[in-house]
């Protein structure tokens, strides 16, 4: 058995040391997140707008501009396909969380401590966003 644990301790060690855990460890925090967010927060808060575009998706008030009419007619896909309207949120929890997990121009190595420049970046180079 110790054998065994060592071999993994070995492999995870060497894993995380490479780079290849570090995006793992990401998803799974976004998972949970995510998770977290969509069991808190369900079905969703509505304002004023969004009961708006809720009415567009369903049919009850007509498509105007007022509002991203694309984003009308994503909701009122979405509510054929699941049949609820909450869905909706638990689709934008899960874009949110998933663009969390996944970083713009990953390179596969951890990001460096804070305060130091990201791998991400070539140094000397400044971020303008």
């Amino acid at each position: 058995m110790s054998g065994t644990v060592d071999r993994w301790t070995t492999t995870l060690r060497g894993a995380w040391r490479d780079g290849t855990l570090w995006p793992w460890c990401l998803a799974a925090i976004a998972a949970a997140c995510g998770y977290a967010v969509a069991t808190v927060f369900h079905p969703g808060y509505l304002s004023a707008d969004s009961n708006t575009q809720l009415w567009q998706a369903l049919g009850d008030e007509p498509v105007n501009d007022w509002h991203p009419p694309v984003m009308a007619l994503a909701w009122r896909i979405v509510i054929r396909i699941t049949g609820d309207f909450s869905a909706m949120a638990a689709l934008q929890a899960a874009v949110l969380w998933g663009r969390c997990g996944s970083s713009p121009g990953w390179d596969g190595r951890r990001p460096a401590v804070a305060g130091s420049p990201s791998p991400s970046w070539p140094s000397g180079s400044r971020r303008t966003s």
